[in-house]
């Protein structure tokens, strides 16, 4: 009888370690890329672009698969909240897209040689 307890504990346990791996598994699958939403990816490089990216003092990761890598870059969640590239010789301007951020907290761009107004869009952030 202790045999069939130890077996069925066994099979409990076993049955409780596949089903917290089921519930960690999304969340390690979010660590291997971005869950950014394509429209956010897409702003960030239009500013890239439109800025000359290349050219920056620090790119670093920029246009990699993870935007949470990128320098400046703040993901929270799967959004971008923060873009921060003082004195980074950004040129250029700002792109409309920048209003496809709708949880953009901080845009500091400072110290750059932009030209231009700023995008009607940016009315869209918070």
């Amino acid at each position: 009888m202790n045999e069939t307890i130890h077996n069925n504990l066994y099979f409990i346990r076993c049955l409780l370690w596949v089903s917290l791996i089921a519930q960690v598994q999304p969340a390690l699958a979010w660590e291997k890329g971005s869950c950014v939403p394509p429209a956010q990816r897409a702003a960030l490089v239009a500013l890239y672009n439109s800025t000359n990216g290349a050219n920056w003092t620090n790119n670093s990761n920029w246009l990699s698969a993870d935007e949470s890598t990128w320098f400046g870059v703040e993901v929270t969640g799967c959004d971008i909240t923060s873009i921060v590239l003082i004195d980074n010789n950004l040129q250029g301007t700002i792109p409309t897209e920048i209003g496809d951020l709708p949880n953009l907290l901080d845009l500091e761009l400072s110290y750059n040689k932009l030209s231009g107004s700023l995008p009607p869009s940016v009315t869209n952030l918070q």
